[in-house]
């Protein structure tokens, strides 16, 4: 189960469509995340936060992905690399 599964309960009752659902899930997950609060250093990471900057439901989907602890934070979500939330967190 990914963390965008989790998600999927919260996200059904905002009225948009969050934009992830029409893209491929690998899009969000790549070999290595970003360690750190910078900008991302992996292209799937700017590929992905591409698709989070269009989403209707971005702070919805930050907001949950935020209350995850920092050892379960992998991938883009919430707009947010990895790093950035494991920063926050």
């Amino acid at each position: 189960m990914t963390s965008v599964d989790i998600l999927v309960p919260q996200l059904q009752t905002a009225r948009a469509e969050p934009a992830c659902w029409a893209v491929d899930p690998e899009v969000f997950y790549g070999p290595a995340d970003s360690t750190d609060d910078g900008p991302p250093s992996h292209p799937w990471e700017r590929r992905a936060l591409a698709v989070c900057a269009r989403c209707p439901v971005l702070q919805i989907c930050r907001a949950a992905a935020l209350e995850f602890p920092a050892s379960e934070q992998y991938g883009v979500v919430g707009g947010m690399t990895a790093g950035q939330r494991r920063a926050r967190g």
